[in-house]
Formats: C-alpha cells, sequence, structure tokens
C-alpha cells in the first residue's frame, strides 16, 4: 500500500508513483493510452480522476499527477481511497489499488 499525505490547500506538485504488479514486478507502461489517478474520500460515493503521465522509460513503470488547485481534495481534510488505471492503446486495462490519500490541516 502506498500513503500520501497532503497539506491542505497546497498545489503545484507532483505525486511519483512506480506500479508493480501481483508478483511485485515492474509494470512496462509502453503502449499506454492513459494513466489517470482515480480517488474517493471514504465514505462517499463521488469518484474523480487526475490524469498522469509517464516519466523517464516506460520500462520502469513511473508515472507522474501534477496536483493543482483544481484537485478538489486539497481543499476538503479526510482520508481518500485511490488507485492508478492504466489505460493501453490495445484496450486493457490494468489497476494499482491500495493507495490511501490523507488530506490534513496546516499546521
Amino acid at each position: 500500500m502506498s500513503e500520501v499525505e497532503i497539506v491542505q490547500g497546497d498545489a503545484n506538485y507532483l505525486l511519483t508513483f512506480t506500479v508493480y504488479d501481483a508478483d511485485d514486478n515492474l509494470v512496462d507502461l509502453t503502449g499506454a493510452s492513459t494513466i489517470s489517478l482515480k480517488y474517493k474520500k471514504y465514505g462517499e460515493d463521488s469518484v474523480e480522476s487526475i490524469i498522469g503521465s509517464i516519466q523517464g522509460s516506460p520500462t520502469l513503470g513511473v508515472c507522474q499527477f501534477n496536483i493543482s488547485t483544481k484537485f478538489s481534495t486539497v481543499a476538503s481534510i479526510g482520508e481518500y481511497k485511490a488507485e492508478i488505471e492504466i489505460v493501453y492503446s490495445s484496450g486493457q486495462i490494468i489497476t494499482a489499488p491500495d493507495i490511501v490519500i490523507k488530506v490534513y490541516s496546516d499546521l
């Protein structure tokens, strides 16, 4: 499980993830047409997403998501369940679950 902490109201930084499969092998992102970070607040039904990008060689499985002021969780304190969804041009979809995003108030 990956856990990310975000300070309420912060923006303009990158979340970086390395994607692994169930056997702990790097996921090859070659041919990925879309990489999304999907998230929802625990106890709520609304799912939102951010489109990401591949960083470096696609064979290394690294992707990034730019957190801007449009990221609604930046304004709302709490815990969010998240996953990375990779859609390949072939139509194959891979989901990397078990991400927790914690948004807490500024000190």
